[in-house]
């Protein structure tokens, strides 16, 4: 689990997989594969999304919690 980054407009989560990363779309559930390092995240949100980083909640503070409804 990663962190959750937060813009103005949405709300992200960071996805590692080995050495890959992915921003989740918390809202939509779209998932953009990253081809950059986390240091270059900030640069890349603002030049694809035009979107810039209001705060990174780091992820020892999230606690998910599914529900699962039949």
């Amino acid at each position: 689990l990663g962190s959750l980054l937060i813009t103005e407009e949405n709300q992200y989560l960071v996805i590692k997989k080995k050495e890959h990363y992915s921003l989740l779309n918390i809202d939509s559930l779209e998932c953009t594969p990253l081809e950059v390092s986390l240091e270059h995240l900030e640069e890349m949100l603002y030049e694809d999304f035009q979107e810039s980083i209001k705060e990174i909640i780091a992820p020892e503070h999230l606690k998910i919690v599914a529900k699962n409804i039949i």
